[in-house]
């Protein structure tokens, strides 16, 4: 069946749109928060006794992907999806003040984009947020070495001193 250039391609598109944005405000929410609701939701296992640990379950068994129900056109990043809600989870729990695990970075809006115009809105959503989590990474960065040398030169002084 062909629909494209038809009088019904516009609305079958907006209600393509609009079936998705469930499954991709759940993708946003994962990717960019690493929050996931109560439950099995879009196929993703939260095992609350592995994410207890502080051993290697916690990352192996914390959160797994339960069944391949990924759509086809997300299948190929599938490991990256459930990676980075899992990397962004264990972080918040080894650095709580980390940049990444506040609310100080709005994450782009996930949506399908119909025309050229609203895929260059979120293109440019990406870009923006991709260039704040490198400033943000890199003070983080900068802090830690900063810190790091100023305790290496209290404790070189406190050596000399003792």
């Amino acid at each position: 069946m062909r629909v494209q250039g038809t009088a019904h391609y516009p609305f079958l598109l907006a209600l393509l749109r609009q079936a998705a944005a469930p499954y991709l405000h759940f993708v946003q929410q994962w990717v960019f928060v690493g929050q996931l609701d109560e439950g099995e939701e879009f196929g993703l296992h939260r095992d609350e006794e592995a994410l207890r640990r502080r051993d290697h379950r916690y990352w192996t068994e914390g959160y797994r992907a339960s069944a391949p129900c990924t759509p086809d056109f997300l299948s190929q990043h599938a490991t990256a999806i459930l990676t980075s809600g899992k990397a962004l989870n264990l972080l918040r729990l080894c650095s709580p003040m980390h940049p990444l695990c506040g609310h100080a970075l709005q994450p782009p809006c996930l949506a399908i984009a119909i025309s050229v115009r609203q895929l260059e809105a979120v293109r440019h959503q990406c870009q923006t947020y991709s260039s704040l989590v490198a400033v943000y990474t890199s003070k983080s960065l900068e802090d830690k070495k900063q810190k790091a040398s100023t305790y290496r030169h209290s404790s070189l002084a406190q050596s000399s001193s003792s």
